[in-house]
């Protein structure tokens, strides 16, 4: 054992090696300089047998650097360049034992010492030096990181520019066109021509579709902790990229940005370039590789307060706070809104500014005929996840004493959670955490206990009554997150969020019924009109905020360096594709009636990934069955089949206020000893499997479905 503890591997061995021999060249070369100084010859041949030595005293198997070869190659009579065999105790010139062609395309190595000649230099073609410009640019490579890269780079390619601002031809000025306004700064990249980068990006030329329907997002980023710097940027999001030909979904992308100690102080004039440039593309259009596109705005997603800015009208903490309906609020300890069947605004009453008391002003984007009300969806991120979700879990801790749990019904359900973890699939981006922490949640774990994790850590801790409330809400988000249920049960979701407001507010108090409370009763009204409330969440350009805040290298000058980099052209390459089985191996298990050509430990499915750990190995076949994928083969004919096992029981987990099997949601146990296999065709979608007392809680993947 203390044998294999000291035992290193052979990278980590080569690596400290070729750092040792560095530093000995480095001396070996000012000794030289010195030597020549004074006349006197320099034994290139007694270094290299020096150096050999050294290697054989630290390792059996001897690798000789370039650097060495290419010094001793100056002193050789017939200036042949010697390559080292990979298994051999001295270096050698035999051509048929060439390490590095084997290995690295038979590339030479250029050295720092002396240039090599004219006939063995592999210059780099231009192409290359633009695909890692434009590398560095889209996964926002410091300048640093590049430039230990392109000296790297250099010994093969020696073209290559040392400076990696040469590089991303940052050294020529650039002029940025920012100016002032509205108590800041700001650059507007232009509308036009952020959608024809994002089309051109994945080699979009032409497509089924000649409109663009664009989502338009505002809201602020601050920059530092130590300071009120932020950004307010206008982002866009092409809603239907799927309709110009490309499988991939569309990525935010910055119109405008604004810099400033606060938010800008004039909405309108904040937002002039953008509004005087989108009326123009939605009056013309636009020209996009020879065709005449259309333009139009599909939706404007927002959280309540920039949303009530951009519109101007009264923010959410006010009497008349709600954008949806005429509601006049209540104030008990703050204004609340408990009224869930009141009238609703209109597109119409919103331009004729029918309620004096809603509207602060003219909205510069009535200018644009959009619908003031229709356009402007309630994003479900803020309201629901980082909304409601989370109060309900500061009520459980911290709220009145009869929804109150105990410090050991706290600790159950933490433990609940940790549990949890090796249980989670690969599609879930954060892991559970106690319940304790939800101070610092983000919004994708308040979604997980709503939607996933809820069903297996929350039953029988919470009290009978706040657990059917809590039940009243999940349910309903599930249904209007579903794109199979959506529509079918809209009217039905409706009903559960009035009944969770009427209940909230008799478990917790009417003064708690606050305005993301109250907006749960407008939710399935924005599902009607826009499908699943993923379609106008602000998820994606919340992961995009914090992709350009990280642009930032230094506090000086952030609009220029954010906006200089957004100027890069961006990383163009056709990678292949993330589809099909991988990770062979020979375990089994396998079955007699079926010949099988290989196997696999991973599926790659268009929305999801199918792995044989415990995790990602379940998903639901078309016939019903929830099943346990044990193996993954390929067949004679090049199919793509499953062995699998199939849960024996499947029960509703529960019957208030529907039936859990109506949404997917069930009680599973008894895994079959007999082994079935079919076609991947077969699979509808990934489950979540969660262990809960001695069964397993299944809840359907919701984002996974396949039709």
């Amino acid at each position: 054992m203390e044998f294999l503890a000291g035992m290193s591997s052979l990278s980590t061995k080569r690596r400290r090696i070729r750092s040792d021999i560095e530093k000995y060249m480095t001396q070996i070369d000012e000794e030289s300089e010195t030597c020549i100084g004074e006349n006197e010859t320099y034994d290139c041949q007694e270094s290299v047998d020096s150096i050999e030595i050294y290697l054989a005293a630290h390792t059996s198997t001897h690798f000789v650097t370039s650097e060495i070869q290419d010094d001793c190659s100056s002193n050789l009579s017939d200036h042949t360049i010697c390559e080292p065999e990979l298994f051999s105790s001295s270096p050698t010139c035999d051509s048929n034992n060439d390490f590095f062609a084997d290995n690295i395309e038979q590339l030479p190595i250029s050295s720092d010492s002396e240039a090599m000649s004219s006939e063995d230099e592999y210059e780099a073609p231009s192409h290359l030096q633009n695909m890692l410009a434009g590398w560095a640019a889209q996964y926002i490579i410091s300048e640093v990181a590049l430039g230990s890269l392109l000296k790297i780079l250099r010994k093969w390619f020696v073209n290559l520019p040392k400076d990696p601002r040469t590089l991303k031809q940052k050294n020529k000025q650039v002029v940025i066109p920012v100016k002032q306004l509205a108590g800041g700064c700001y650059c507007h990249i232009g509308l036009e021509k952020s959608i024809c980068n994002q089309l051109s990006h994945d080699g979009v030329v032409e497509g089924g579709s000649r409109t663009v329907c664009l989502q338009i997002n505002i809201d602020g980023l601050p920059l530092y902790k130590s300071s009120s710097a932020q950004f307010w940027p206008i982002l866009g999001l092409i809603q239907n990229y799927s309709d110009f030909g490309t499988k991939t979904k569309s990525d935010p992308f910055v119109i405008g940005i604004y810099h400033g100690n606060s938010k800008p102080s004039d909405v309108n004039e904040y937002l002039s370039d953008f509004v005087k440039e989108a009326r123009d593309l939605q009056m013309n259009g636009f020209l996009y590789c020879g065709f005449l596109h259309h333009f139009k705005i599909s939706s404007v997603v927002c959280d309540m307060p920039a949303r009530s800015w951009v519109k101007c009208v009264t923010g959410h903490t006010g009497y008349g706070g709600c954008d949806k309906c005429t509601q006049r609020g209540t104030f008990f300890k703050c204004v609340t809104f408990p009224d869930c069947n009141a009238p609703l605004r209109t597109d119409k009453s919103f331009i004729e500014m029918t309620d004096k008391k809603h509207h602060r002003g003219k909205s510069p984007f009535v200018e644009l005929s959009l619908g003031m009300v229709s356009t402007f969806p309630i994003d479900y991120m803020h309201l629901v996840c980082l909304g409601v979700m989370r109060k309900l879990v500061s009520l459980w801790l911290a709220g009145p004493l009869k929804t109150r749990i105990g410090r050991y019904d706290v600790a159950t359900i933490n433990e609940r959670l940790i549990c949890l973890k090796k249980y989670i699939p690969v599609e879930f981006q954060r892991k559970p955490r106690p319940l304790s922490e939800y101070e610092r949640w983000k919004a994708t774990e308040f979604r997980m206990l709503l939607l996933y994790t809820g069903y297996a850590v929350l039953c029988e801790v919470l009290p009978k009554e706040v657990y059917h409330n809590y039940l009243l809400f999940s349910v309903a988000v599930h249904i209007l997150v579903n794109p199979c249920l959506c529509t079918q049960y809209n009217e039905f979701s409706h009903k559960l969020l009035v009944l969770f407001v009427e209940h909230f507010g008799q478990l917790y108090g009417s003064d708690r019924i606050s305005y993301n409370v109250h907006g749960l009763v407008h939710l399935s009204t924005e599902a009607k009109q826009f499908g699943v409330l993923d379609n106008v969440a602000a998820f994606p350009f919340e992961n995009f905020l914090g992709k350009l805040k990280k642009l930032l290298r230094k506090p000086n000058f952030p609009l220029q360096q954010v906006v200089s980099y957004l100027q890069l052209p961006k990383f163009q390459y056709n990678s292949p594709s993330s589809g099909g089985v991988k990770r062979l191996h020979t375990e089994g298990p396998i079955t007699s009636d079926i010949s099988i050509v290989e196997q696999y430990r991973e599926l790659h499915l268009d929305t999801f990934c199918i792995k044989l750990s415990h995790a990602d190995c379940h998903v639901q076949l078309r016939n019903g069955d929830i099943v346990v994928v044990k193996n993954i083969i390929t067949r004679e004919n090049g199919y793509v089949e499953i062995l699998y096992k199939k849960f024996n029981v499947a029960e509703d987990i529960f019957t208030y206020p529907m039936a859990s099997s109506d949404i997917g949601v069930f009680r599973l146990a008894t895994v079959g000893g007999r082994m079935h296999h079919c076609s991947v065709s077969s699979i509808v979608r990934k489950y979540v499997v969660l262990p809960f007392k001695d069964v397993f809680v299944g809840v359907p993947l919701i984002h996974t479905w396949r039709m």
